[in-house]
């Protein structure tokens, strides 16, 4: 059995004690509600996606892959990567560093850069 942790200890020290992101984005306005708190759990929240939703269906995606079905011009994906995909764009894991002008929740870009590490870890296509 595959297993997958994330490593959210090694890129909270990244983030805080190499990066210093709380002194680094204390003067910039649209990222003061981004505390240590607030990283933490969304670190965490993506930690268990990653876990628990993208890499189960990983191996399904090296099996069976996608298949273009050409009478219905759609994609039939590998099991579970729809579901997988809807729960990640319900949980808002898709603009999380999008404008707030523009519907997304205007994450510093840094953070999303470390959720797509998770992500890309567990299940590189489904991610991509």
């Amino acid at each position: 059995m595959i297993v997958y942790k994330a490593p959210i200890e090694e890129i909270t020290f990244i983030l805080d004690s190499v990066l210093n992101i709380d002194e680094q984005y204390q003067n910039i306005s649209i990222y003061s509600d981004f505390s240590e708190d607030l990283r933490s759990a969304i670190l965490s929240g993506a930690a268990k996606l990653a876990e628990t939703v993208f890499l189960p269906v990983n191996a399904k995606g090296d099996i069976e892959g996608c298949r273009f079905l050409p009478d219905s011009h759609q994609v039939d994906l590998p099991e579970g990567y729809k579901q997988a995909y809807l729960q990640f764009c319900a949980e808002g894991w898709s603009s999380l560093s999008a404008s707030i002008d523009y519907g997304g929740q205007g994450a510093p870009f840094i953070l999303k850069t470390c959720l797509d590490e998770m992500f890309a870890s567990s299940n590189i296509s489904l991610s991509m």
